[in-house]
């Protein structure tokens, strides 16, 4: 992780800048578009919820996470990881800089530090191998990543199972049959 000779803020906005941090690999700019990729996910998720009328009874933000997670690592060509750790990545920024009222506990969201972890766990729980520098530097508990793959797993499947009735199949035609047109009557003569 690049240390910036000038600390990394956060505005309120969901951007973060980092400065006179020349080789930050991938550039920050591309983070930034993990970070809008997850957050538009996010928000699709809502939306999905509620045009479906899902039945998810309680913790739509949490919910709504989850859901984003399972969109990016199912559907992105190169699995999504790097977006779903740039996610991880900006709430563990957010908890860097949150503060905690006694209010904000009883917030709809989870805090910042929530969030990083289970963005984390989905990231982990998903390839193992490819995150396993999470655990190895200490960013994920041993006792949470032994649980991480089963947590991703039954988040894909109920993702899947309630989603399924409006997923694309290949093996579903893209257009109704064109019915074969009715003859015009024949004129008397």
């Amino acid at each position: 992780f690049c240390k910036p000779a000038e600390p990394i803020t956060y505005d309120g906005s969901h951007l973060v800048k980092m400065a006179n941090c020349p080789n930050f690999d991938p550039p920050v700019e591309h983070r930034l578009i993990g970070v809008i990729d997850s957050v538009f996910f996010h928000e699709i998720a809502h939306a999905l919820i509620d045009i479906y009328d899902l039945p998810i009874p309680f913790a739509h933000e949490e919910n709504a996470d989850s859901m984003s997670a399972f969109i990016i690592l199912e559907t992105y060509p190169d699995g999504g990881n790097d977006v779903i750790r740039d996610a991880a990545w900006e709430y563990w920024i957010i908890a860097s800089t949150e503060e905690l009222t006694f209010s904000r506990f009883a917030d709809e969201h989870k805090l910042g530090i929530q969030r990083f972890y289970d963005m984390a766990c989905f990231a982990y729980g998903k390839n193992p191998e490819l995150n396993k520098d999470l655990l190895e530097a200490g960013l994920l508990p041993e006792w949470k990543a032994e649980k991480c793959s089963y947590i991703y797993a039954n988040a894909a499947y109920q993702w899947f199972k309630l989603l399924e009735p409006w997923l694309y199949h290949p093996s579903q035609s893209t257009s109704d049959p064109t019915p074969d047109p009715t003859p015009a009557p024949t004129p008397a003569p």
